[in-house]
């Protein structure tokens, strides 16, 4: 045995405290005893941190949006890839434009959907830590709000929605109208768009207990839904029902208490997993008792896996920066991407298929875009080279300017209220008569300035007449020449006799002055 040999049995193989892994494999352990189930895979040891670079990933480039200033836990394309959908901590969801971007790179449009909630994902669907649900479109306006439940039910059945915060979403494959969400109540609830108010079907995780669902997926088909609880079970229920009993049950298949980051489809039958227990796992649908791999890896708070396009290798982001690239059959570590420019742990991964361009965000706020110029297209590559538009400085001048809105022919109005607006336009719209000038036309008599001057002369004595003399005066010619009601009665009608005695006594009346 030569020195060097001896020299290896005091260097250690491994990095990292031991005493987490030996209790996680024990608590693995007692779960499987107690469910009867096999003994769990061989994990596959942690890689290096000297793999080879990958070769053929999309990663020579990279174009970095960096407007958010906490984690960006929510990430997604849209179909066509012009448009990318980040969420982040401060409940800021973001929209980038790659059509209209230059190397500024400023978002379209920057959206607030819950007051201070976290943003758990987002495809056009916003979850956050919100019981309601909203549906935004391509433009970024909001097009309706999904009813949430009755807190104080205790029958999460009875309710009409999530009585706690939404961890996921997801849209039904071959029914776009639909789609599922997931919840800290311990249910996942069915919708129709169509139908903002009233859920399709509730499925409940646990009868007795309320545990979390984590994280809830529709398989390719759209037959059958995956979900994830907080108690480290996975359950495989119909999509058109019934919801009594999951169609597979497998309990412990991550560590209780542990966080199912992500379920991602391999697959018709295969699925992965992310918990963070720190393991990666492979499932098959048809011998769902045991994972097919597994493999050790630090898994952030809210980290997902994404698949390339072919679905040979598997993307998952870690806290030093860097993306582990895994072999989808075995879990192998493959390859190690370090993200440019980038100080935190990568959350969350997107790769489109079509663009054939990786997206991840990172805690410290940022977002970059990974691309190859030689094999992908559009995206980030439309905006990777256009210049911001040059800004030209004002240059101070000592000549006259003269601007024609100077003047009142071309002044504007300044700004003012809905109120003022209002009265203004009203006094215009309302305009007084003018006098008729001359003789008189359409009705109306004419006056000239002396009829108005005589006018204003002439005492106005109306107001000094006695009004019971000015109708006696009308009392004879009633009587000698009638011609409304006494001719009627002219024949038939008696004399009329009044009662003047009480007439002396009473007071003559003054005359007013």
């Amino acid at each position: 045995m030569g020195l060097s040999d001896e020299l290896n049995k005091f260097i250690p193989k491994d990095f990292g405290k031991k005493k987490k892994k030996a209790v996680t494999t024990a608590h693995t352990t007692k779960q499987t005893k107690s469910t009867s189930k096999p003994a769990a895979h061989p994990r596959t040891p942690t890689p290096p941190a000297d793999l080879p670079p990958a070769k053929d990933l999309p990663i020579s480039h990279h174009f970095r949006l960096s407007e958010h200033s906490k984690t960006v836990s929510a990430l997604s394309w849209d179909a066509s890839g012009d448009t990318l959908l980040t969420g982040d901590h401060q409940s800021l969801v973001k929209l980038w434009d790659f059509t209209s971007m230059d190397q500024a790179a400023h978002s379209l449009r920057t959206l607030s959907p819950f007051e201070s909630q976290r943003i758990c994902q987002i495809k056009f669907l916003c979850a956050s830590s919100d019981p309601r649900v909203k549906l935004f479109d391509a433009d970024g306006h909001k097009l309706c709000e999904f009813r949430r439940g009755d807190m104080y039910v205790s029958d999460m059945r009875r309710t009409s929605g999530h009585v706690s915060g939404v961890t996921c979403v997801d849209w039904r494959i071959g029914a776009p109208q639909q789609f599922l969400s997931a919840s800290q109540d311990g249910t996942v609830r069915l919708w129709d768009c169509n139908q903002p108010h009233k859920q399709l079907a509730v499925i409940v995780a646990k009868s007795r207990t309320r545990t979390a669902v984590t994280a809830a997926k529709y398989t390719l088909d759209g037959k059958a839904i995956i979900a994830a609880q907080q108690d480290g079970a996975l359950a495989v229920w119909p999509t058109d029902g019934p919801y009594m009993r999951p169609a597979q049950l497998l309990n412990g298949a991550h560590q209780g208490g542990s966080e199912t980051t992500c379920v991602e489809l391999a697959s018709p039958d295969t699925f992965l997993t992310r918990s963070t227990d720190d393991t990666v796992k492979l499932w098959d649908l048809r011998k769902f008792t045991e994972p097919l791999a597994q493999h050790d890896l630090e898994t952030p708070n809210e980290a997902n896996l994404a698949l390339s396009p072919d679905t040979q290798h598997v993307l998952a982001g870690v806290s030093n920066g860097q993306i582990s690239v895994l072999d989808r059959q075995t879990l192998t570590p493959k390859h190690a991407v370090t993200v440019p420019e980038t100080t935190g742990g990568i959350v969350r991964i997107a790769w489109h298929a079509k663009l054939n361009q990786i997206a991840c965000t990172s805690t410290d706020g940022s977002t970059t875009v990974l691309f190859d110029p030689e094999t992908s297209q559009a995206g980030a590559l439309l905006c990777y080279d256009r210049k911001p538009r040059r800004q030209f400085d004002q240059v101070a001048t000592s000549s006259t300017i003269i601007t024609p809105h100077a003047l009142p022919l071309f002044r504007e109005d300044r700004p003012m209220s809905a109120k003022r607006r209002r009265e203004k336009e009203l006094k215009k719209a309302v305009k007084p008569k003018m006098l008729v000038h001359g003789h008189g036309h359409g009705g109306e008599i004419g006056i000239n300035e002396t009829q108005h001057i005589m006018k204003s002369l002439i005492k106005d004595t109306l107001r000094d007449e006695d009004p019971r003399e000015a109708l006696l005066k009308y009392a004879r010619v009633a009587e000698e020449d009638p011609k409304f009601i006494a001719p009627a009665y002219k024949g038939t009608q008696d004399k009329p006799v009044f009662d003047e005695s009480g007439m002396a006594d009473e007071p003559a009346m003054k005359r007013r002055k």
